[in-house]
């Protein structure tokens, strides 16, 4: 279709088709764009992608997806474990994102961490710089755990049971959970 040959012709447009494949070992849709859908491939036959061949290639690759009037949602959980390496990656995507017209209104990257990181850590360290640059807009929430209301809340809704009936098995959540939302929700999935 129309669509899908603009979306191909965007990304062969800023990037050739012996990068695309390399790309694919991240992002292995890439390789019908490339030409290649042999899926049997052997990762060791693909070109080697550097970090910094990567630093430089991921913003260009999302600014041919942003081109196209697409909205990107990046979503990173456990983020306070990302490696310098990686950090470095995220900050330049973001900067280059940031400076392109379409970029502030089409991409949105959501981050989630753990509380209690020192001012050192590097995610610390990247939230201040990324927060002096002028074409990122940068948002912090926090979220509080989940009191025992909540949780028994939670689990009456769920469970569609009075107060009463379900309080002894929300102290037991909320205990093991210690509140934090997403684990609630996890225990509650596996009972």
């Amino acid at each position: 279709n129309s669509e899908g040959k603009s979306a191909i012709d965007a990304l062969l447009g800023v990037l050739d088709s012996t990068t695309l494949l390399s790309l694919s070992a991240y992002l292995p849709s890439l390789r019908i764009v490339s030409g290649n859908t042999d899926r049997s491939t052997p990762p060791n036959n693909r070109p080697e992608v550097s970090q910094l061949q990567l630093i430089f290639l991921l913003p260009r690759l999302m600014s041919a997806i942003l081109s196209l009037n697409r909205r990107v949602v990046l979503f990173l959980d456990n983020f306070e474990h990302v490696d310098s390496s990686a950090l470095a990656l995220l900050s330049e995507l973001l900067t280059s994102v940031g400076r392109l017209p379409s970029g502030r209104s089409n991409f949105l990257f959501i981050g989630c961490y753990r509380d209690g990181i020192s001012e050192q850590h590097p995610l610390t360290v990247l939230s201040a710089e990324l927060r002096r640059h002028q074409d990122i807009s940068l948002t912090e929430m926090s979220l509080n755990k989940l009191s025992i209301d909540d949780v028994t809340d939670i689990i009456m809704t769920e469970l569609r049971l009075p107060r009463r009936l379900v309080l002894e098995l929300a102290n037991i959540v909320h205990k093991k959970t210690s509140g934090h939302a997403l684990f609630v929700v996890q225990l509650l999935n596996s009972l």
